[in-house]
């Protein structure tokens, strides 16, 4: 699996799927606000009708309808955030992976928190990559020569702390 690091704006990341993290209640980080400018508010607008959820486990899939370089939004539940650590990162992230194995280029993309997350972004990257990793596993794919759709093939992880991760990021599908 390829892993990607870009200081790009998450807007502007092309993947099949954008994912951030959101917690409980939902309160949408800069770069969440900044994603749901660009859907004309769609993600606000579903998280106070209550089906954008941040409690962990939950996840709102949201087709971005060329507003966004990524074909889908998912905003990934982690729960309140008190109890944010790797863990729960790597979980939603591997929700998020799991969910997008049928996808066209194989592409997911996390956006990486800096500002009052309990995580670095170093913790974050690291993370994000070893669920994706966990995520795209299909035991069943060894069974059988049937055309199973391909595992995500490439991560990128994006947002203004990026560049500083970089490392670490793809130690992680090493290691």
């Amino acid at each position: 699996m390829d892993v990607d690091v870009v200081e790009t704006p998450p807007d502007g990341v092309e993947a099949d799927v954008l994912g951030f993290g959101v917690t409980d209640p939902v309160t949408l980080s800069p770069a969440a606000r900044a994603l749901d400018e660009r859907v004309g508010g769609r993600l606000a607008r579903l998280a106070a009708e209550g089906e954008l959820a941040g409690e962990a486990g939950a996840m709102t899939l949201l087709h971005t309808d060329g507003e966004l370089a990524a074909g889908r939004i998912a905003a990934v539940g982690l729960g309140t955030p008190g109890s944010v650590d790797a863990d729960v990162v790597r979980t939603a992230a591997a929700s998020m992976a799991s969910r997008a194995k049928a996808l066209p280029r194989g592409t997911v993309a996390w956006v990486l928190e800096s500002d009052g997350w309990p995580l670095s972004p170093a913790e974050q990257a690291l993370a994000a990559v070893e669920g994706v990793v966990l995520g795209r596993y299909d035991a069943g794919r060894w069974k059988t020569s049937d055309d199973r759709p391909a595992p995500v093939r490439r991560i990128v992880l994006c947002g203004a702390q990026a560049g500083a991760v970089a490392e670490e990021a793809r130690r992680a599908v090493v290691g």
